[in-house]
């Protein structure tokens, strides 16, 4: 899971020092050709990441390993995988910083956050194609509960993360978010995306008067 929140809390607490995983992560991560990607920290935060543009790495912790069943831990290494193979990191980075070039059409960063969006979707499918929806929706559950516990303090960080959350839930339950839901919400940033264009050919004429 790219859970955006633990990464930056893992960052507040300094360099993540990194060891040999147990046997049965090692095992595993082997047996799916990403023991040279993966990185394990003792951390007791309950996280999983992949980080890196030309090389992207695995990272878990020791707190979501604990957390998790076997079952539940191969959905989450296999999402990764998923990340990792398909450079996901650094398609996101080019992709936000196209969104920074054109900041004047909002509607840019609402594609780029469907299309981080879509990333996890894709993660989420190679990990049920090779587990099943069950031990995924299992691990997705365990983590929400955890994080759930923290709503009242890191309410905004929840938003976000329930956010990015609600389509994969949506996906393991085989419910489609409505068509014609996703096109009133993108009404509002086609029309600030049309006056920020019109305001910016204003200033572009004025300036050259």
């Amino acid at each position: 899971m790219v859970i955006l929140q633990r990464i930056r809390a893992a960052k507040l607490m300094g360099r993540l020092s990194f060891s040999v995983p147990p046997e049965s992560v090692s095992q595993f991560a082997k047996e799916h050709s990403m023991e040279h990607r993966l990185s394990y920290t003792q951390s007791k935060q309950i996280f999983s990441f992949t980080s890196g543009f030309f090389y992207p790495r695995i990272v878990i912790s020791q707190g979501m390993v604990e957390l998790l069943n076997e079952k539940q831990l191969h959905a989450v290494l296999l999402h990764e995988r998923m990340h990792a193979v398909g450079h996901h990191p650094l398609l996101l980075a080019l992709a936000r910083s196209f969104a920074k070039v054109f900041w004047f059409f909002p509607i840019v960063g609402e594609i780029v956050r469907q299309y981080q969006i879509q990333l996890e979707l894709d993660a989420d499918q190679f990990a049920i194609r090779h587990v099943g929806k069950e031990h995924l929706a299992a691990a997705l559950l365990a983590v929400m509960e955890v994080d759930l516990k923290h709503v009242h303090v890191h309410e905004v960080a929840w938003n976000s993360f329930d956010d990015f959350m609600r389509p994969r839930v949506y996906q393991l339950i085989g419910q489609e978010v409505k068509r014609d839901v996703k096109r009133k919400w993108m009404i509002r940033p086609m029309i600030q995306s049309g006056t920020s264009f019109l305001l910016f050919i204003l200033f572009l004429v004025a300036s050259c008067l």
